[in-house]
């Protein structure tokens, strides 16, 4: 009798939050379709289905968007961790943490001719379009996104890891003063940044296509790109860093890991940048730019 009872109660509780997770699931469509199409009303985002876990974690599945720029992103799934948090939309949680899973979207079609600085500076040679990556069998680009703010002590540290498989894959990591909302982000203040590229064989098919264009081995290719990158620098007038020239020269011949690191002090604020010139930004930014053979 009694492990009937428990029985029956078991089933009458996972009746009970099954119900109350369908409902809360159904309110969830309703409301997000209503915010969306209020907060996005050129986007034209739609979703197949939104759902809400025990744990608070609120996933949308199958969305897809139409933009001016792009006309048919897709993404399987996006989950947000521990949604409740966000009951106060004036304030950002102090912590943050988002994945979105296959977002895909086509490679256009159509060849842009190159943009105006890029034959200003004489790089033509060396300019990829769409059209071309599709000629390599880059018909789209398919991502994985993990997203991640935490906030403390006065202090924000955002982390991004984006899996692009076969394009590579990339790393950031964004630190400063803590924030609150994102209506003002141009004022947002910066004290460390690294952005870390691991290559996956993407720049030597790149590199080997321009070469078989321009009918000239990938060696001699390497050497004429690292050449005038390396002039092009020198003849810029600016004072980089002593391992700039030389880590960008053996990436070009090497392609493997990239990093680029500004470690600001005091913190930048970020509307700052279009406020210096050149020169004072990368001694403000203390840039730093090395290669690297770690997986990231």
């Amino acid at each position: 009798m009694l492990k009937t009872f428990f029985s029956l109660l078991i089933l009458l509780v996972a009746a009970i939050v099954g119900g109350t997770k369908a409902y809360i699931d159904d309110q969830l469509q309703h409301e997000l379709a209503h915010y969306l199409s209020k907060r996005f009303p050129q986007n034209h985002i739609h979703y197949q289905q939104a759902s809400l876990s025990i744990l608070g974690a609120v996933t949308l599945q199958n969305i897809t968007m139409q933009t001016a720029q792009i006309p048919n992103l897709q993404i399987k799934s996006v989950t947000l961790q521990q949604a409740y948090r966000f009951y106060d939309p004036k304030n950002l949680p102090d912590t943050i943490n988002i994945k979105i899973n296959r977002l895909t979207f086509p490679i256009n079609e159509q060849a842009a001719e190159p943009p105006f600085f890029i034959n200003a500076l004489g790089y033509q040679n060396y300019y990829v379009t769409t059209r071309d990556l599709r000629q390599l069998g880059y018909l789209q680009l398919q991502t994985n996104i993990n997203l991640q703010l935490q906030q403390h002590d006065g202090q924000f540290q955002l982390v991004a890891n984006i899996d692009g498989d076969s394009f590579g894959k990339l790393k950031l990591n964004f630190s400063g003063e803590r924030f609150t909302t994102l209506q003002n982000w141009s004022n947002l203040a910066l004290s460390h940044a690294d952005i870390q590229y691991m290559n996956t064989a993407f720049i030597e098919r790149i590199l080997l296509f321009l070469a078989q264009r321009q009918k000239i081995p990938v060696t001699t290719l390497k050497q004429h790109l690292a050449t005038k990158i390396k002039q092009d620098l020198q003849q810029s007038g600016l004072t980089l860093p002593a391992t700039l020239i030389p880590t960008l020269q053996n990436f070009i011949q090497k392609p493997n890991n990239l990093n680029v690191t500004v470690s600001p002090q005091p913190p930048i604020i970020l509307e700052q940048f279009n406020q210096l010139s050149p020169q004072s930004l990368i001694n403000r930014l203390k840039l730093q730019v090395t290669a690297t053979k770690q997986d990231i």
